[in-house]
């Protein structure tokens, strides 16, 4: 309940910073996906696959380049609150 509250206030930025601690919800870093069932496509729908490559002059790397996926990261919600509070002064 109040963590869908203070994501809406985050919104688009990393987090958030206060006298008693933080709370950042931030992107995970993109992963890669390859499309192996893109590539066994690929490779099924060629007659001749090796004469096939080397005629368009296409290596396993760039078949695997072209079929490699980028999947964004998840954001996480984190709070850190300090260990000692400084109270009264």
């Amino acid at each position: 309940m109040y963590e869908n509250t203070i994501k809406a206030y985050i919104g688009d930025a990393d987090g958030v910073q206060g006298g008693c601690g933080s709370i950042t919800w931030k992107a995970a870093k993109d992963s890669k996906k390859v499309d192996y069932e893109g590539i066994t496509s690929l490779l099924f729908k060629l007659s001749g696959v090796q004469e096939v490559l080397q005629k368009h002059e296409l290596t396993s790397s760039i078949i695997v380049s072209d079929y490699t996926l980028i999947i964004p990261g998840s954001r996480r919600f984190l709070t850190k609150f300090f260990d000692k509070l400084k109270v009264g002064g």
